[in-house]
């Protein structure tokens, strides 16, 4: 997909590894419902994201809203 738009489907996934992503939630993890970084990896229950402090967060699949490119002008 293009800047803004949502990932979806596996090779969309697959294509935006290393990419800056936004993740919005159904429910808080952390007491946030969202989270900027970059995609590190996804399976069929996870997604994997590095914050901006190094630390990487999974994030099961059923709690994604939304999640798609970020985008910077």
């Amino acid at each position: 997909p293009g800047l803004g738009r949502r990932l979806r489907k596996d090779k969309h996934f697959e294509k935006s590894i290393g990419e800056e992503v936004e993740v919005k939630l159904f429910r808080p993890i952390n007491k946030k419902k969202e989270y900027i970084g970059r995609l590190k990896s996804f399976d069929k229950n996870t997604v994997s994201i590095e914050l901006d402090d190094g630390s990487v967060l999974e994030i099961p699949r059923e709690l994604i809203s939304v999640i798609r490119l970020t985008f910077d002008f």
